[in-house]
């Protein structure tokens, strides 16, 4: 009984190791983003990377991290296996900085310093494992003022 068992596992593990597709090539990328702050700036509002020269008034630290949902598609029987695969839903990044914005106002912010784009990556460990990637979103909120204000 053991013996069948022991060539058992060995046809199993023959059949998985043969049938898995073994990496030759992994093509070159390149790739460009470009995200459009005019939206804000036309509101008279600032976003930027650096910090403020200017007068400002402190209003507070933002954060925000925002990940993608996933769902593993499965076959007819519902059984998971190496054929099937993840589908990651699309991340809009307009709309996750809407959001941060939208919270800065609300606070009485005029800009965000300070402003940093994080990939921020989730691994999940199951029968077939998967990475999620999102973004981590920070700045620093601020009420610009002008000398007059100040007098």
């Amino acid at each position: 009984m053991k013996r069948f068992f022991l060539v058992v596992s060995l046809l199993i593990t023959f059949l998985i190791t043969s049938c898995a597709t073994q990496l030759k090539h992994i093509p070159g990328y390149e790739i460009t983003v470009a995200i459009d702050f005019t939206k804000y700036t036309d509101a008279d509002f600032l976003i930027t990377p650096h910090e403020y020269s200017g007068i400002y008034e402190s209003i507070g630290l933002i954060t925000t991290i925002v990940m993608p949902e996933a769902n593993l598609e499965t076959n007819e029987a519902g059984f998971v296996s190496e054929s099937n695969v993840w589908k990651i839903s699309d991340l809009n990044i307009s709309e996750v900085i809407n959001n941060i914005y939208g919270k800065a106002v609300q606070m009485g912010a005029d800009a965000i310093v300070d402003f940093k784009i994080i990939e921020n990556t989730d691994t999940y460990n199951s029968i077939l494992p998967v990475a999620v990637t999102g973004y981590l979103i920070s700045g620093y909120a601020i009420k610009r003022l002008d000398d007059s204000k100040l007098k």
